[in-house]
């Protein structure tokens, strides 16, 4: 009977511990929805009618971005991010497949993505030292 009793507490803490964190990113999708929009609404002058869609998910880089949808350009996807406490938009893409050769005209692309895309990268150059072989094994 006491073996029931601790896997039961086992399992209640491992679900308690899921829920928080299922609670955290849904409340995080949440905060940062209404602060892309109003980000838009307010700083960049939008109506609420001009804003089809606002979805916020997790991903890799940024780990929670937003993706923005206008009434006015149905084939396009805008992404927004919060970046030192500001919200920016860091990407756009049409609505399917990917834009490979820039040809796409973005009616509400910001104006500091589209000079960081323009920005020669220059790589780092190190000097590649090869690991010293030894022959004793």
């Amino acid at each position: 009977m006491g073996t029931f009793n601790k896997r039961n507490m086992f399992f209640s803490t491992i679900l308690l511990l899921a829920a928080v964190v299922w609670i955290g990113a849904y409340t995080s999708e949440v905060k940062l929805e209404r602060e892309v929009e109003a980000y838009l609404l307010d700083s960049r002058q939008y109506s609420a009618e001009d804003i089809d869609y606002v979805k916020a998910s997790f991903g890799i880089n940024p780990v929670l971005g937003v993706e923005v949808h206008f009434t006015d350009d149905p084939e396009a996807r805008y992404y927004y991010k919060r970046h030192e406490g500001m919200i920016t938009q860091y990407n756009a893409a049409p609505r399917d497949g990917i834009d490979l050769h820039h040809s796409y005209a973005y009616k509400h692309k910001e104006e500091e993505v589209e000079a960081r895309e323009h920005v020669p990268v220059q790589l780092a150059t190190m000097p590649f030292a090869a690991p010293a072989m030894s022959s004793t094994f």
